[in-house]
């Protein structure tokens, strides 16, 4: 059993849902916290947009929405590339907010204390003329611990100038064209697809007799 909901303000402008309110993650907030004094699972709400469109605002909204509903701990999250109130599913924004989670996944595993991290005997080896890359351990460290982006530009300007002088924007639009042009998703299981093909027909069996 899993319960779930979007408990949002309206604007007061329009009556329409503040769908990507601050007031919005705070309710959903709020919500996660009583099913989880009830031991119920819940389900939240990010990812989503009220823009029309891949823009600044998106971006700002996804993001405030993923990382309230990571630091809530919502069981599961839907509505992750919806646009315009849930009137518009984007494949862009699904791309742009994979980059997001992606970010908010490495915060949210924080920063391992430990000896294997802390490494004080290669500090005491190497000393402080050393130079530390060049020590497997602690490149192998830097490869584990430093969240490397696929969309976004650290370049320098000169670099990013070289390379196209490419949008946030532009390198979505080609992430998508280069997933929707190379992706084979795996096959089903022998057998799966007919299931779901029965249980279409069953549904849409039901809707015909009380429709």
């Amino acid at each position: 059993m899993i319960i779930g909901g979007l408990p949002s303000a309206m604007d007061l402008r329009t009556a329409r849902p503040a769908y990507s309110s601050p007031e919005s993650m705070l309710h959903i907030a709020a919500a996660v916290d009583m099913a989880r004094y009830l031991e119920i699972p819940f389900m939240g709400t990010a990812g989503a947009s009220e823009s029309k469109l891949l823009d600044s605002q998106a971006g700002i909204e996804i993001s405030l929405q993923l990382m309230m509903s990571s630091l809530s701990g919502a069981s599961l999250v839907h509505d992750i590339g919806f646009l315009d109130c849930a009137d518009i599913g984007s494949l862009e924004l699904l791309v742009l907010a994979d980059e997001v989670i992606a970010m908010i996944k490495r915060i949210m595993r924080g920063i391992l204390v430990n000896p294997t991290t802390l490494m004080l005997d290669l500090v005491e080896k190497v000393g402080p003329s050393g130079y530390f890359l060049k020590e497997p351990r602690s490149s192998s460290l830097c490869r584990s611990e430093i969240w490397v982006p696929r969309l976004m530009d650290r370049n320098a300007y000169a670099i990013w100038e070289k390379n196209g002088s490419k949008s946030m924007e532009d390198r979505v639009h080609e992430k998508l064209g280069q997933i929707l042009n190379s992706h084979q998703p795996p096959e089903l299981p022998a057998g799966v697809e007919d299931k779901i093909q029965s249980i279409l027909a069953r549904a849409e069996a039901r809707y015909r007799s009380t429709a």
